[in-house]
């Protein structure tokens, strides 16, 4: 007869796993609204207790597209020099040797490019602007509340204090939602 013994605090962690919600961001790096909701919405997340049962999905690419020829366009249209300017620039300020970056970029920027617009490509309802977020799963369009949307999705037993708050209109923000739509500038 074969037991297992489990401590029961690592019984909990297993099923602390089992309730994670799972937050993607689909995003471009120059659009003001994908920012604009890193800074904010990303940064009320990390600053809360509710980091710790959200799995983060990261994809950089947004509205850019491959071209016949196997070129990424980018919606913001820089081009390789001027990107490299822009990482050589933001090195020298946090003091970063850039040959890193660059070698990286050079070695797996293209796979991982790639990549990133294949999994965007097969969203379902696609993509048509960004930042475009999903929770467990699920387009959200208010953006704003993402904390709101984390807690109602989470099906655990643990109670956070970033969960006790209302849900917060754009108008008690102050501000208007800014994303970035496929072929076009920026729009409020």
């Amino acid at each position: 007869m074969l037991m297992i013994i489990m401590n029961p605090s690592h019984s909990s962690e297993l099923n602390y796993a089992n309730v994670k919600v799972d937050v993607s961001l689909y995003y471009e790096t120059l659009c003001p609204g994908s920012e604009n909701f890193i800074v904010n919405e990303l940064g009320n997340l990390f600053k809360s207790e509710l980091m710790s049962i959200v799995n983060l999905h990261l994809v950089p690419y947004g509205n850019a597209r491959i071209t016949d020829k196997g070129i990424v366009e980018c919606q913001a249209g820089l081009l390789k020099d001027e990107n490299s300017t822009i990482w050589n620039s933001c090195c020298k300020q946090l003091r970063l040797d850039s040959r890193i970056i660059e070698h990286c970029l050079s070695a797996h920027g293209v796979e991982l490019i790639m990549r990133n617009g294949n999994e965007t490509n097969r969203l379902y309802p696609p993509l048509t602007y960004v930042p475009w977020v999903l929770v467990d799963g699920q387009q959200i369009i208010d953006v704003q509340n993402l904390v709101h949307h984390v807690c109602n999705a989470y099906k655990g037993h643990q109670k956070f204090k970033a969960c006790k708050g209302k849900v917060v209109t754009s108008t008690e923000k102050n501000s208007i939602q800014a994303v970035c739509h496929a072929n076009e500038g920026v729009s409020p």
